[in-house]
C-alpha cells in the first residue's frame, strides 16, 4: 500500500493493512492535513478536499483553485452536474452518500477525478463530477466499488488510500460515510 506526499508529489510506502487516519478537527469540510503514524515517526499529508478550496459558477462551470497547499495538487477542476460547494454537498448528506476519487501520478504532473453522489433510499439524488486532463486515462476499480457496496465508515474518520496493482503510477482513494 502507499500514499502520495501531496507536499513533495511523491508516493510513499504505508505499512500493511488499513492505516489509521486522525485529522485535525475531524471536520470534512474544513479538513486539510491528515496524519499518519508509521512506525515511531509520522508522516503528514495534505488533505486538498476542504470547502475554502472549491467554489462553483453556474457562468463558468469550473472550480478553481482559492488557495492549495501543494503546488502538485490541480489548479482547475471541471465540474458536471455540480452547483454546490464540497461543504454544502457534506451537509445535506445521508448516511448512504459516499465519495471516491483518484490521482494518476507521473513525475510532478497529475491527473485527477473526484465523484461525489448523494443518495436517497437507494436513489441518487445528486452527483457531481471533477476532472483534469485526460479522463480516458483514469479508471474506477471494483475494489473500491466493493467497498462501497459493502463497508460503512464516516467521512469524517475513514480515508483511504491504494496502490493500482500492477502500476506505480497511479493511486486511489476513498471516503465513505457510513451505510
Amino acid at each position: 500500500m502507499a500514499a502520495l506526499n501531496v507536499n513533495t508529489g511523491k508516493v510513499q510506502e504505508l505499512v500493511p493493512g488499513i492505516p489509521e487516519w486522525v485529522s485535525g478537527n475531524h471536520h470534512f469540510g474544513g479538513l486539510n492535513t491528515l496524519h499518519y503514524y508509521y512506525d515511531d515517526g509520522e508522516i503528514v499529508y495534505n488533505f486538498p478536499f476542504m470547502d475554502s478550496v472549491f467554489t462553483w459558477s453556474p457562468l463558468e462551470k469550473s472550480l478553481k483553485r482559492q488557495r492549495y497547499a501543494s503546488e502538485v495538487i490541480p489548479g482547475i477542476l471541471k465540474a458536471y452536474n455540480g452547483d454546490g460547494s464540497m461543504e454544502s454537498l457534506v451537509h445535506a448528506s445521508s448516511k448512504s452518500d459516499y465519495y471516491t476519487g483518484m490521482y494518476s501520478v507521473t513525475g510532478t504532473s497529475m491527473q485527477y477525478r473526484f465523484v461525489v453522489s448523494t443518495s436517497v433510499e437507494n436513489e441518487v439524488t445528486y452527483s457531481t463530477y471533477l476532472e483534469v486532463f485526460d479522463e480516458s486515462a483514469l479508471h474506477f476499480t471494483n475494489k473500491i466499488s466493493s467497498m462501497v457496496k459493502t463497508r460503512g465508515f464516516t467521512v469524517k474518520d475513514s480515508i483511504f488510500l491504494f496502490r493500482e496493482s500492477g502500476s506505480e503510477d497511479y493511486l486511489e482513494f476513498a471516503v465513505f460515510s457510513g451505510l
